[in-house]
Parts: structure tokens; C-alpha cells; sequence
């Protein structure tokens, strides 16, 4: 019976889908109803808040124009969570390669990133040396750890939106939250800073 409701719901989708191709309204109600999961999924992997809004409406029209390949094996907001995380890495890999090729090697831009107001300062500046010390993680394993912890995804959510099995969301979490305690072993006063802000 679980089937069966899952595929009618899958069903209705492509249907809604298709339609969004050619009715304007329908892609608009598509699109409100996808943003969420696809916001989620562009500020867990996007630092820059400018950068997230620049990338966020990329990815929204990149939905738009890949509706018609929707063929309903998963629901509706994974699939979108997917392609936006697709396109998402997409963008930050050309990124990163343009500034390779731009940024002088003496740019003191750590300076200029903390440059913050200062009732935001304080969070900014923790929120960055999180940030920067899970660079150590490997890409992978980071994506669905951000989004297990930060936004709350299931495995299954996981898997859905990186098309991965099960078993490897599971494993790659798993070694994940073991290299997060490690960066936490090796920055004591960044535990407790983090600490600090949840309490």
C-alpha cells in the first residue's frame, strides 16, 4: 500500500512537471513549492551569502529547465535537491578555478572576510574558522554531513538529493562526524566557542 500511494504521488508530479513546461502559472507554484528544499541545499554548501542569493536563482532556472527530464523514481523536492546540488558544485568549481587563476598569492582576504558589523562579528568570524577547518574534509563526506547537521537530513534524504545508496550515505556520515571530533581534538577553544553558542 506504501507503494501504491508513492506511486500515484510520483505520478502526479511528473504530471505537474510537464505542465510547467508550458503553463506559466504551474512552474510558478512548482517553483515555490521547491525552493525550500533547493535553499537548503545551496546555503549548506555555499559560504558567501551574496554568492548563495547569485547561485540559489542559477539553480532555481536550471530546475525550470530540467523539469521535463523529471520521470518520477523519486519524489519531486529530492529530485530538485539533487540537480541543485549538481549545479550548485558545479558553479563553486568554476569559482574556485577562476580565483586559482586571479587571486594574487600575497591577497590578505582573511582580513576582509572578518570585516564584519560588529553585532555580527562575533558569530561570523566562528561560523568561518568552522568552516575553514572542515575544509579538511573531504567534499563527499562534508556535503552530507552539513546537511545531516545543519539542515537536518535523513539518510534517505541524503541519498535522494546526492544519489547515493543507503549504505554509503551512512558510511560517509559516519567518518565524517569521526574527522569533525578530530578538528574539535585539535581546536579545543573552537569546541567551546561552538559549545558556548548553542547553549
Amino acid at each position: 500500500m506504501i507503494f501504491a500511494t508513492h506511486t500515484v504521488v510520483s505520478l502526479e508530479d511528473v504530471a505537474l512537471a510537464r505542465a510547467a513546461g508550458t503553463d506559466r502559472a504551474v512552474a510558478e507554484r512548482v517553483l515555490r513549492r521547491l525552493q525550500p528544499r533547493i535553499h537548503q541545499v545551496v546555503r549548506s554548501l555555499v559560504r558567501s551569502s551574496v554568492r548563495e542569493e547569485e547561485i540559489g536563482q542559477t539553480v532555481l532556472l536550471e530546475v525550470l529547465r530540467s523539469l521535463h527530464n523529471y520521470r518520477g523514481e523519486a519524489p519531486l523536492e529530492a529530485w530538485a535537491a539533487g540537480v541543485a546540488y549538481k549545479v550548485t558544485m558545479r558553479l563553486l568549481k568554476k569559482q574556485r578555478k577562476w580565483e586559482r587563476v586571479h587571486t594574487p598569492l600575497e591577497s590578505d582576504e582573511g582580513a576582509v572576510h572578518f570585516a564584519t558589523p560588529e553585532t555580527r562579528a562575533s558569530k561570523q568570524q566562528l561560523y568561518d574558522r568552522l568552516q575553514g577547518q572542515m575544509e579538511i574534509i573531504p567534499e563527499k563526506r562534508r556535503t552530507p554531513l552539513l546537511l545531516h547537521l545543519v539542515h537536518g537530513y535523513t539518510v534517505s534524504e541524503i541519498s535522494q538529493t546526492l544519489q547515493i545508496s543507503p549504505n554509503t550515505t551512512k558510511d560517509r556520515l559516519k567518518t565524517a562526524l569521526r574527522e569533525l571530533r578530530e578538528v574539535f581534538d585539535r581546536n579545543p577553544s573552537l569546541r567551546a566557542a561552538m559549545l558556548e553558542e548553542i547553549r
